[in-house]
């Protein structure tokens, strides 16, 4: 047992060694449901994947994973008078009050049509820290596409 777990420690340090996307994910955070992921390395980023997103801003671990809801072309603006963003003029889910005024957690309040390198990224749940805090993200910040396959 001790070998078996030396052995996968030493598989996981090279692999990150290399640069590439962890193979598996555990995920604890109801943002997207919580299980065991597996990346999927010839999975394209496209809307509807779930992707790990890579040193989150504001936030203090190293990743998160997200649900692709833009891509290339797509408008993600920040509407003053609804107090929330729009992608393609479809509101999305706001900010939390909590996070903004207790927390302090900035709220990017831009506007652009995303690159096509660019994407943003939400959680299914409404307490979810994702694009609703940061500005669209590039897709060298994407480790990877993830696919869930146990559920919890």
């Amino acid at each position: 047992a001790v070998a078996g777990g030396l052995g996968a420690f030493l598989l996981a340090a090279a692999w990150s060694w290399a640069g590439l996307p962890q193979p598996v994910k555990w995920n604890w955070s109801p943002s997207v449901p919580t299980g065991l992921y597996v990346w999927v390395p010839w999975a394209p980023v496209a809307k509807g994947a779930i992707v790990e997103v890579s040193r989150p801003p504001h936030y203090p671990l190293g990743w998160l994973l997200k649900r692709v809801v833009g891509t290339g072309g797509d408008s993600f603006c920040w509407d003053q008078d609804l107090g929330t963003h729009r992608l393609n003029g479809r509101p999305m889910p706001p900010p939390l009050p909590y996070a903004v005024e207790i927390m302090h957690v900035p709220v990017w309040k831009g506007c652009e049509v995303l690159a096509p390198d660019e994407i943003v990224g939400y959680g299914d749940t409404e307490d979810s820290f994702d694009n609703r805090y940061y500005q669209p993200l590039p897709r060298g910040r994407i480790g990877g596409v993830y696919r869930l396959v146990l559920a919890w």
